[in-house]
């Protein structure tokens, strides 16, 4: 079929009026430019499709001829061209008939609604793929990319949607600039913008449409490339040159003369900008920088370097390179230092800045020690501080800076023509190097001299100069303690007799003040602060009542200022602090006791009373009204007490406590109230108190209700008697935490019962005594205790519960028939003779005899005996009459009840003796006793066992083993191959072989100790014996003897230490032999007995 061209257009004109109504303009040509442009594609497409049908000899159908369409439009460049050719295409049928056809085809395309490739607004594509169809339908690019647009937004992780875009805004692009080229600049910057909106743009494509959207807007050309080349060549700057070679690059990316001038003109600008970057200028440096790194085509070189300039110009650094040319370029060896010392701070530990500070720092000492031998020790010094401060400091400059620092220092101090000079100058220099003898020796030799000189200040009368070189010479460090001794005693003097030479009390009140912050256990400052601060109050009294109130105000409140003031002077200011800021005088006594005798509240009147008594202590009445208006109140706040008014009773209760003079026994009623009242509780009857202190537990318990009940209702005698029963019982109790060397306990117990009314004078007596003894540390009665302790199962259970567990001897014994032994010798034809452990044929066989063998008769039992023999190997089962021998409390040695948990109670020079000759355990007595007070351990069993586990103090662990770090943070063993590559290297100690597991014992046991921070023998008896305590006494079991270890009579079986039946009194000796060596130990055996 072949139709003209004309009616072609016109059909698809009508079509897409049809379906796309909103593009019909209003205008006089009745079609919308959009509608030229799908013209001007459709027409070409036509054109194309009638050179297909020349080549195939055929007409296409009207499915070939829209697959075609359809296939165009992802054309990039075809569709855009938008030429007006005017070809005709060959007919070979007639023209009507051609309409006819065509008409019919427009009517079943309008019937269907499903004319393409377009879609009707009221059917729009709802899926990912029907927006593809959908934008791949579309007659142009520009409404391709529209689609495309749309499409993305709603699929954004759809990748076809992004080559879409992209594939359409090259191709409107294409057109877009052809347009601009013709001088439709309006055209092209519409479309240039639409391109410009896309996502996911094409970095290319956008730089591009950037570029000529530029040109657009000025209303100019696009460039030609020589024109663009030429302008670029005859900038004089490089960051022109290089703006202007991207822009070519951009246009025309395949003339290679952009390349070179990018690559030029970035270079040429990268060496100017880290010049500005060098010089601070870092905005500079960074624009240009940017302005590099947006060059495409750039050289990875230059790309590098701008990215890494770029990196710290961000940060407002120079690069370490830059930085190093700059401080290196510093006319001074002190100012090249400075910089490199910043610059390490800025970059670390960069290879430039470390050659640099070694650099400079060599040159800066070269100079100083010109300085230095020209006697000019200060800049010396001076210098010498700086190269000491850097970083990075090469060790043989440090060292060589260290030891004419030292020079330098002592040269200074040691030329200082006055002692005060020079005991300030070998101060600085200790600071600095207090290894170094020269300092201690130069300020103690100054000090002597300065103290001389400051002595003789002081028996002038100068304190003043006195005190203040005192002062110099106490601040000084390793000050040999005879200087020290003799300046403070001196001090002290010097600031007593200032204080005690001022004329006038304020000034004397000031400088015993001072005195006292400096030596507060000083009596004479304390005296000096209350006897001045009474002279002031009377002299701010008198001015007081002359009406100079402001005086008096300032004078009082200094007064107050005064650590360690007496309560009264305190009592009496503060009241006549008040009277003063009130402008008021201090009234009489006589109208005081009037005003008070005057109020009709008891509260009103014990206020008064009080304040009377302040100013009048010695006027009797005011201590009569005190006590009879504390009594009056006490009585009332007991009724509002008992009503429930608590805050009104703690009210008044607090004001009466706060009463001077007062009877002990109202104070202490008062007290006890108070207690009730705070705790929102009414005052309870004698009754509850009795019930309560009669049942309760604890004896200081008991004696503080019974004290409380005598002291509520004296009249009730059953209080007395409690009082004197649960003082005696506290008292009993009390010592025996004294025995246990519990002194403060023991000392709190007996203050309790000697603060307590009530108490018979013979208890008190004794426990007067026993604190006595207690401060002292001293305990006054038998240093033997034996105790007993019941357990809840039968000797014959545990025994048989013993059995179980496989208990064994190195002794063997057991029970055999009596048939089968004659004179002593075992009596059979042939074989063996079994032995059992129990006397039955049930028992179980734990041996056996051989013919003849000799055999040593114990004991018997019905028909069996009970013998012990001869046999191969340390450990053998043990028989039933062995484990009861070792089981029975009773029998053995009464060391195994030794309690593990109590002091042994002497001194550590006992200990010392103990310990004499034993290696490193020598003289280490107090460290024992200091590791057994802190955990509850006898300290001979703590030696006991550092003897054993130490070989008497001489095993390597407890002499000491060096271990260090490696370069991966591990602890090893020190030795003289690995010393150089080690750090934190200690010496460590193990006294108890903790942690030393057996096949590198040593190693196991030093690393163990250096974890542990055992670096002292000290540290490792007393580290070690938390250990001790932890796994062989303070358990949950409470083992706290040999034999409740080996036998556990609370759970028997479990947990015991050991198998052999003769444990426990096995290890007796060696801490028996311990205790016989000392003078009147505290020995305390607790028995167990089985019921």
């Amino acid at each position: 079929m072949r139709v003209s061209l004309k009616l072609l257009v016109t059909t698809l004109l009508v079509i897409s009026m049809i379906t796309h109504p909103h593009l019909v303009n209003a205008d006089e040509k009745g079609i919308h430019k959009k509608d030229i442009e799908n013209l001007d594609n459709n027409k070409e497409l036509l054109m194309e499709g009638d050179t297909d049908s020349k080549e195939n000899s055929k007409s296409p159908s009207s499915e070939e001829l829209e697959d075609k369409f359809n296939h165009k439009y992802y054309r990039k460049e075809e569709f855009e061209d938008e030429k007006n050719n005017e070809n005709e295409l060959v007919e070979q049928k007639n023209s009507d008939d051609l309409d006819q056809d065509i008409s019919k085809s427009l009517e079943v395309k309008i019937e269907e609604q499903e004319i393409k490739p377009f879609r009707s607004t009221s059917n729009e594509p709802k899926t990912a793929n029907e927006w593809l169809e959908y934008a791949a339908s579309q007659p142009d690019s520009s409404s391709r990319l529209k689609a495309y647009i749309e499409g993305h937004k709603l699929y954004p992780n759809d990748s076809r949607f992004i080559e879409g875009i992209n594939k359409s805004a090259r191709s409107l692009l294409n057109w877009a600039s052809e347009k601009h080229q013709e001088g439709d600049y309006e055209t092209a910057i519409d479309r240039y913008n639409l391109i410009l909106s896309a996502p996911a743009l094409d970095s290319k494509i956008k730089r591009e449409t950037e570029i000529k959207l530029k040109y657009a807007e000025e209303g100019k050309d696009i460039p030609t490339a020589n024109s663009l080349y030429n302008r670029a060549q005859n900038k004089p700057y490089s960051s022109d040159r290089l703006s202007i070679f991207i822009e070519g690059y951009v246009l025309y990316p395949n003339d290679s003369r952009f390349i070179e001038g990018i690559n030029k003109s970035a270079r040429s600008l990268l060496n100017w900008a880290s010049e500005k970057h060098q010089e601070g200028d870092y905005e500079t440096a960074i624009d240009r920088y940017n302005l590099i790194l947006s060059a495409p085509a750039l050289d990875s070189k230059i790309k590098q370097e701008a990215e890494y300039n770029l990196n710290y110009a961000k940060q407002g650094k120079r690069t370490v390179e830059l930085y190093y040319k700059y401080a290196i370029s510093q006319q001074h060896s002190s100012d090249r230092l400075t910089l490199f010392i910043e610059g390490h701070s800025i970059y670390g530990g960069a290879k430039l800045i470390k050659e640099g500070i070694n650099k400079s720092a060599r040159s800066l000492l070269d100079w100083a020690s010109e300085k230095h031998k020209e006697g000019d020790y200060e800049t010396a010094i001076d210098r010498y501080n700086l190269i000491l401060s850097a970083p990075a400091l090469d060790s043989k400059i440090k060292q060589e800076t260290e030891s004419k620092h030292k020079s330098a220092l002592h040269s200074l101090a040691h030329n200082q023509p006055y002692s005060s000079d020079r005991l300030s100058k070998f101060i600085e220099g200790y600071k600095l190097y207090p290894n170094d003898s020269r300092f201690i020796e130069g300020i103690n030799k100054s000090a002597r001299s300065l103290l001389n000189w400051a002595s003789e200040k002081h028996q002038e009368g100068d304190y003043e100069t006195a005190i203040d070189r005192y002062n110099l010479i106490l601040s000084a460090p390793a000050l040999d303690s005879k200087i020290k001794q003799e300046t403070e005693s001196k001090h002290k003097s010097a600031l007593h007799s200032l204080a005690h030479n001022q004329p006038y009390s304020s000034d004397r009140l000031s400088k015993f003040i001072e005195g006292y912050k400096l030596y507060p256990n000083d009596s004479r400052f304390i005296e000096g602060i209350n006897k001045s601060a009474r002279s002031l109050l009377n002299w701010a009294s008198e001015k007081h009542q002359e009406g100079d109130y402001e005086t008096a105000i300032d004078r009082y409140n200094l007064i107050l200022s005064a650590p360690a003031l007496d309560s009264k002077i305190k009592r009496e200011t503060e009241i006549k602090l008040k009277y003063a800021e009130e402008g008021k005088d201090i009234p009489t006594a006589n109208s005081l006791y009037n005003r008070a005798q005057n109020k009709p509240y008891s509260s009103d009147r014990l206020s008064i009373f009080i304040e009377g008594y302040v100013l009048y202590p010695n006027d009797s009445r005011f201590i009569e009204g005190i006590n009879k208006s504390a009594r009056s109140l006490l009585n009332w706040a007991s009724e509002k007490h008992q009503e429930g008014d608590y805050e009104t009773a703690i009210d008044r209760y607090n004001l009466i406590l706060s009463a001077p003079a007062l009877d002990s026994k109202i104070k202490q009623e008062t007290e006890i109230k108070l207690k009730y009242a705070e705790r929102r509780e009414k005052i309870p009857s004698a009754e509850k108190i009795y019930e309560e202190a009669n049942n309760h537990p604890h004896s200081s318990e008991r004696l503080r209700l019974f004290v409380e009940g005598y002291i509520l209702y004296p009249e009730d005698k059953r209080f007395l008697k409690g009082i004197e029963e649960s003082a005696q019982s506290l008292l009993n109790w009390a010592m025996e935490q004294h025995r246990q060397r519990k002194f403060e306990t023991a000392i709190e117990r007996y203050n309790r019962i000697l603060n307590a009314p009530g108490v018979p004078e013979s208890i008190r007596n004794q426990a007067l005594k026993n604190l006595e003894l207690a401060k002292k540390g001293e305990i006054p009665f038998s240093r033997t205790i034996i105790t007993y302790t019941d357990y809840n199962i039968s000797f014959e259970e545990a025994l048989r519960i013993q059995m179980t567990r496989s208990p064994k001897t190195t002794t063997p014994r057991g029970y055999v028939h009596k048939d089968y032994i004659k004179n002593g010798r075992v009596n059979i034809s042939s074989g063996h003779l079994n032995v059992r452990s129990s006397a039955s044929m049930t028992g179980n066989i734990i041996g056996k005899l051989e013919k003849g063998q000799k055999v040593t008769i114990l004991g018997q039992k019905g028909d069996w005996l009970d013998v012990s023999y001869s046999a191969p190997g340390l450990f053998h089962d043990a028989s039933e009459a062995a484990v009861a021998e070792y089981l029975d409390p009773n029998n053995n040695d009464i060391f195994q009840h030794l309690v593990l948990t109590e002091s042994v109670g002497v001194s550590a020079k006992q200990l010392n003796k103990v310990l004499a000759g034993r290696g490193i355990l020598s003289g280490m007595g107090q460290a024992f006793i200091d590791g057994g007070r802190k955990y509850s351990v006898n300290e001979v069993y703590l030696i006991s066992h550092a003897i054993l586990e130490t070989g008497n103090g001489t095993s390597q662990l407890a002499k000491g083993v060096e271990v260090g770090k490696n370069r991966d943070g591990h602890l090893v063993l020190v030795t003289s191959s690995n010393r150089s590559s080690l750090t934190n290297i200690r010496t460590t100690y193990n006294m108890f072989g903790v942690g030393a597991h057996d096949g590198n014992a040593v190693k196991a046991g030093a690393t163990y100790a250096y974890e542990q921070g055992w670096f002292t023998p000290e540290d490792a008896i007393i580290g070690g014996s938390k250990f001790i305590a932890q796994r062989y006494i303070h358990n949950s079991y409470k083992q706290n003897t040999l034999y409740k270890m080996r036998w556990n009579p609370a759970n028997p079986g479990y947990p015991q230490y050991a198998t052999d039946i003769g444990w426990a009194v096995k290890q007796v000796p060696n801490i028996k032999n311990l205790y016989e060596q000392l003078t009147d130990p505290v020995m305390h055996f607790d028995i167990p007995r089985y019921k």
